[in-house]
């Protein structure tokens, strides 16, 4: 019997140098625990003056229906978040059934607020409840989850830096509203014109002209979001399964996930390019993420109600906007820390006082950590029960390199 000759195997792409990425880690987490002391630090100043028999006097007396209200309000903000995401969903291939959809968004808010370290994790759990739930890729599921979370992230700001400019000016503080609308003017245009010169590039399906530029640049943006989700998804697979593999077939294993992950990531890429060159998905969007906002920051202003405080809306919208990019900021789970510092900082200098804007911003927390736990950990669980791989079965051979794996 004559051996055959040995088949050359593919390259193993090699791995990017880590010295950049390294620092750059490096930088963030620096910057995040120096933003989580600063937050910590100017709370112990605020609630220093405070008496804690008065603060704890004051929540203890807060009429519980308005509080009741606010829960509501508060759960209400993921079903708007929800049709959100389906009216993407439903651009690029079936839609999953609501008691699908819900439950996998309220799973992933919850791993992000447990894991704020690796908030890419709810992205991919989503995902890949969405791919098992219709039968999809899961590089096309992840798509409509990246442009989801890329829509959330540019309305939420936008609509951040509006609700500071009228704050400001309602609270009589006009210097600081016109300077945040010049920011805005000047941060506006020099935007606009990066994108004009962006125009002259490499033409490509997402429009034409400066909406085709924007495509572009917001695809980039989430390009390296999806090669971490293939990264997550491929990581989590469950552990070493190479059993008695020979180091050839261990080998040959590797390279094809990293196939499928390449594919993965290039196909979510992809589906996000598509959905933003959609014109009228981008305006549902923008009323959707505006609803969000606005419920969001009604359950708020319901807590005030609750502690008989009169807080102007339009404080509530710019300090609760302020109040969820700090709590991103910091890193800490759930935000925890740096939000209720930035919220109740916000809310004094904007008038409110010290005692309410304390009392007032640990409640709203308080009941924003009791929807997403209460709701979200049963959600993952079921959804564990009814669509996660039983612990130890084998993973089924994929028939096309572009399959999702089914972890």
């Amino acid at each position: 019997m004559t051996d055959r000759p040995a088949q050359p195997r593919p390259p193993v792409p090699a791995p990017a140098p880590p010295t950049a990425s390294r620092r750059r880690r490096w930088l963030v987490n620096a910057a995040k625990l120096a933003l989580l002391a600063l937050a910590l630090w100017l709370a112990w100043r605020l609630l220093a003056e405070l008496a804690w028999e008065d603060l704890a006097a004051r929540m203890e007396a807060a009429r519980r229906p308005w509080l009741a209200a606010a829960l509501v309000a508060l759960t209400v903000r993921f079903v708007i978040w929800d049709q959100r995401w389906r009216q993407a969903i439903a651009r690029v291939g079936p839609l999953p059934p609501r008691s699908l959809s819900l439950p996998a968004l309220l799973s992933a808010a919850t791993v992000n607020t447990v894991t704020p370290t690796a908030r890419v994790l709810g992205g991919v759990m989503r995902a890949r409840y969405l791919s098992k739930a219709v039968g999809e890729p899961m590089g096309r599921a992840y798509g409509s989850v990246l442009f989801d979370q890329l829509a959330h992230q540019v309305v939420i700001g936008g609509v951040t830096w509006l609700s500071l400019v009228a704050a400001a000016a309602v609270s009589g503080r006009g210097e600081l509203a016109l300077g945040l609308a010049v920011a805005l003017a000047a941060t506006t245009a020099a935007f606009a014109l990066w994108l004009r010169r962006r125009r002259n590039g490499s033409a490509n399906g997402g429009g034409n002209g400066s909406e085709g530029a924007l495509v572009r640049w917001l695809a980039e943006r989430v390009a390296g979001r999806g090669a971490e989700a293939a990264a997550a998804e491929g990581g989590g697979a469950g552990g070493d399964e190479s059993g008695g593999e020979s180091g050839g077939e261990r080998l040959d294993g590797e390279v094809g996930r990293l196939t499928r992950l390449v594919a993965h990531g290039r196909e979510a890429v992809g589906v996000v390019r598509r959905l933003l060159a959609d014109r009228r998905l981008r305006a549902e969007v923008v009323f959707l993420g505006i609803a969000f906002f606005l419920v969001n920051a009604s359950a708020q202003w319901m807590v005030f109600e609750a502690l008989g405080a009169d807080v102007p809306f339009i404080v509530v919208l710019a300090v609760v906007a302020l109040g969820a990019m700090a709590g991103v900021a910091v890193g800490t789970p759930g935000g925890l820390g740096g939000a209720e510092a930035a919220m109740i900082a916000s809310f004094t200098a904007f008038g409110v006082a010290p005692l309410d804007a304390a009392a007032g911003s640990l409640l709203f927390r308080a009941l924003h950590f009791v929807v997403i736990l209460g709701l979200g950990t049963p959600s993952l669980v079921w959804l564990e029960m009814r669509l996660g791989r039983p612990p130890g079965a084998a993973r089924p051979a994929s028939p096309a390199a572009n399959d999702p794996p089914n972890s």
